[in-house]
């Protein structure tokens, strides 16, 4: 009679670990498009015992993965984030600059054209007009090239405080994971902290590590700590004025602040800074300097000749003050613009249809006056456009091999934490099958039980 007690209890608990096999890959399947999801498995091990008593037991469900692999990925993930948010700005600012209605070289070789015309007819008003409003189309490239990288500047300060306030969220999230983990060892959470974890390295790159505690620990690229076990610092982006206005970024700990703005060199948030306060200055710079060269020479010749009032000493820009802002406040100078007779075309002195001030003018065209004097006006100006192109498909590139490597990554992961359906359904079946076989173990012996009871 004891014997076929712990015959029933056997078949019971054998059938108590299949449901639990028939839960979990019934689980599996219905999370087989769930993002970052791994697959769970049931560990089933047999019971120490005589030779008619041992039966199965069971643990809770495992998760399938690989530490070494989730840490690959979280690294691949911040060059990802990085290379697609450059490449990105990098097309959108090409865009900007090539537009036809900020073509700078277009709007050169107009000039130089209309300059060449009045060379031939120096007392014809309609071209003594066109060189004018040339001229004004020039001036206003200039102004709209420098708004319109000002502008790709503070889009990209406004994706950085964006960015900034989806990291802090993320970092937040996985310290309350942390703390779950550490009280319910549930696999799902496991799956929604590695996720969460892999996004914030998208966006800002940094490692992660699991301690002995099972804790996630992340870090920046420069060693800053964002979270430590349960502990969550945040990140915020404080306009400020050494930057234009534009966002610095700290890392935030209670008091403690520490600006990361320059270390942060990988994720989104790398790519962002990096547009915003290294590739866009550069360019700003090269547009500037080519604004200022080519006024101040301009006016340099311009003021030696005479219009056709016979006085000369007149600017035909604005000379500017400096450098620094030469783009924004390029334009005609407000005396001449009015009054296109006011064109230094003649030598002074000389009568009013000499063209020597205009042939002057005309002869800079291929000389080296720009680019500190290795290149022309018309060819500073397209280097410097050329060079956004370079920027692009360096970032393309680059963008394309990281692709590349995590897909080959997630390929990997799939296969050793993916759900195949296939595969869940042929482990459902099998589980069932068991189920059935010890219930109808389960139901032999209730009859021999039975029949017993009714024998005694």
């Amino acid at each position: 009679m004891s014997s076929l007690m712990g015959l029933l209890d056997m078949g019971a608990g054998a059938i108590i670990a299949q449901n639990a096999g028939i839960a979990t890959a019934a689980n599996n399947a219905a999370n087989v498009n769930t993002e970052g999801y791994s697959r769970q498995r049931v560990d089933l091990r047999a019971n120490v015992g005589s030779p008619i008593l041992g039966g199965v037991t069971f643990g809770d469900p495992q998760r399938i993965g690989s530490d070494l692999l989730a840490g690959r990925q979280r690294i691949i993930g911040g060059s990802v984030g990085y290379f697609d948010a450059l490449s990105s700005s990098l097309l959108d600012l090409e865009g900007v600059v090539t537009a036809a209605e900020g073509d700078i070289p277009a709007g050169f070789g107009e000039f130089f054209g209309n300059l060449n015309n009045v060379a031939t007819s120096p007392l014809d008003p309609q071209q003594r007009e066109a060189v004018m409003a040339s001229a004004r189309r020039l001036s206003a490239s200039f102004r709209r090239q420098a708004d319109d990288l000002q502008r790709s500047r503070k889009d990209a300060d406004e994706r950085i405080r964006d960015t900034v306030l989806s990291a802090s969220s993320l970092t937040a999230e996985i310290a309350k994971l942390n703390k779950a983990i550490q009280l319910q060892g549930d696999p799902v959470l496991l799956d929604q902290r590695e996720t969460a974890a892999l996004k914030l390295s998208e966006l800002i790159g940094g490692k992660a590590r699991i301690d002995s505690d099972g804790h996630m620990r992340f870090m920046l690229d420069n060693g800053s700590v964002v979270v430590d076990g349960t502990r969550a610092s945040s990140l915020e982006a404080t306009s400020d004025a050494s930057l234009g206005g534009m966002g610095r970024i700290e890392v935030v700990d209670g008091t403690h602040r520490s600006n990361i703005t320059q270390s942060v060199t990988s994720g989104k948030l790398g790519a962002d800074i990096h547009f915003r306060d290294t590739l866009t200055v550069r360019i700003v710079a090269e547009v500037d300097q080519l604004a200022f060269d080519f006024a101040t020479n301009v006016n340099a010749i311009h003021r030696g000749f005479a219009g056709l009032d016979g006085v000369g000493g007149r600017d035909l820009f604005v000379e500017p003050l400096g450098v620094v802002g030469a783009a924004a406040l390029f334009e005609l100078d407000p005396t001449i613009d009015g009054d296109p007779s006011l064109l230094a075309t003649a030598a002074l002195g000389q009568p009013v249809g000499d063209n020597n001030g205009m042939l002057a003018l005309l002869g800079m065209q291929d000389l080296l006056l720009a680019g500190g004097g290795t290149r022309t006006f018309v060819d500073e100006s397209v280097r410097y456009i050329s060079g956004i192109g370079q920027d692009v498909r360096a970032a393309v590139v680059d963008q394309k091999f990281n692709e590349a490597q995590k897909f080959g990554l997630d390929t990997l992961r799939d296969s050793i934490s993916g759900v195949s359906l296939e595969e869940e359904l042929n482990r459902l079946s099998q589980f069932q099958n068991a189920s059935q076989a010890n219930m109808r173990f389960v139901q032999s012996i209730d009859q021999l039980l039975g029949r017993m009871i009714d024998l005694l």
